[in-house]
């Protein structure tokens, strides 16, 4: 096969628990607009496997080590955005991590954005995204979802250890950009029981154990035969 013409799978998209915050907040995601018109294999092939979400709030964000060598991050908003209120500010600091390992310091706004499917092949890779940047760079992340129910963050790592980073989220600029590695039809549900029970089997492990390939072993075991 030279271009993808399979048919697409089924896929739904959560919104997790976000501390308290309503979900109406989030964006749906969207599929990225496909230029089938052109008549060109390569193009057509691209359909139904691109898919963005854009933020709630426009937000700058500098991060990167203090003088002592500790993590840091300092954000600001503009009052046409959002309210400026303690629920905007309990949200930001909720969303932002700063995480240093080995010298790679890097920057992560949590999305509430994780995937359901039953189809064991699908993977979903966050791909670099178009927002203004000082100092860093995009960190992509994959996942295969039919297993683990979890998000994809914004990841962003800086360049030059020595100075900050610097990432400006924009309401119409997309902070998420997915790419399917085969086509599918992604829409929105609730959390039924059945979901729910497995997305919290493994529902913040990381925060919990180092050793994520043997625990999960366990919890695979534990997935229902169907999900959707």
């Amino acid at each position: 096969m030279v271009f993808n013409n399979l048919k697409p799978t089924e896929v739904k998209y959560i919104i997790e628990d976000f501390n308290e915050i309503p979900k109406g907040f989030f964006k749906n995601i969207e599929m990225y607009p496909n230029f089938n018109k052109t008549k060109c294999p390569a193009v057509t092939s691209t359909n139904k496997k691109l898919y963005y979400v854009e933020p709630s709030i426009d937000l700058d964000i500098e991060f990167g080590l203090n003088k002592d060598g500790k993590e840091y991050y300092k954000y600001d908003f503009t009052s046409y955005s959002v309210p400026v209120s303690s629920e905007t500010h309990e949200y930001i600091r909720y969303a932002t991590q700063v995480v240093n390992n080995n010298n790679l310091c890097h920057l992560q706004l949590m999305t509430p954005y994780a995937f359901v499917t039953d189809n064991k092949d699908i993977e979903v890779i966050s791909l670099p995204v178009d927002i203004e940047t000082i100092n860093c760079k995009y960190v992509p992340g994959a996942i295969k979802p039919y297993n683990w129910i979890r998000a994809l963050n914004s990841s962003w790592a800086i360049e030059d250890i020595s100075k900050p980073g610097v990432v400006k989220f924009r309401k119409n600029k997309p902070y998420l950009l997915l790419n399917f590695n085969k086509p599918v039809n992604l829409s929105y549900t609730e959390m039924t029981d059945v979901i729910r029970n497995y997305y919290n089997q493994s529902n913040k492990i990381v925060n919990y154990s180092y050793h994520l390939d043997t625990l999960m072993k366990h919890i695979f075991k534990r997935r229902p035969n169907k999900l959707l």
